[in-house]
């Protein structure tokens, strides 16, 4: 059975929570990205690809109280209008880029519309 990162529920907005890291240049740990700036947010059919529709990509900004969680909310009618026809009970991936790289790894999420 496939695991998802997030389940985006169609009847509602979503605004996905990620924990950014980087690799500390003195140590080689990881740790918070904190401060980290001009990253986006997309959804995109395939892992790393680019976004199913413009209104599916948004500026996310960090939460001051959590360095390096980043979020974004997506409009509950953008969702019902490009995702449930095509894609519901399936997956789509939220994709991270800062200046148009990407930041980690894509993120597997569940499209329902009500929890089905």
């Amino acid at each position: 059975m496939p695991s998802w990162d997030f389940t985006i529920d169609c009847a509602q907005d979503f605004t996905p929570n990620v924990d950014v890291e980087r690799q500390a240049t003195t140590t080689g740990d990881y740790e918070a990205y904190s401060g980290i700036t001009a990253v986006t947010m997309h959804l995109a059919a395939t892992q790393g690809g680019s976004a199913i529709d413009a209104s599916l990509s948004k500026s996310a900004s960090e939460r001051s109280a959590t360095p390096g969680r980043i979020h974004a909310t997506f409009d509950v009618a953008d969702l019902q209008t490009y995702l449930l026809p095509t894609y519901r009970n399936k997956t789509v991936w939220l994709v991270l880029t800062k200046s148009g790289e990407m930041v980690g790894k894509s993120l597997a999420c569940l499209v329902t519309k009500n929890g089905v």
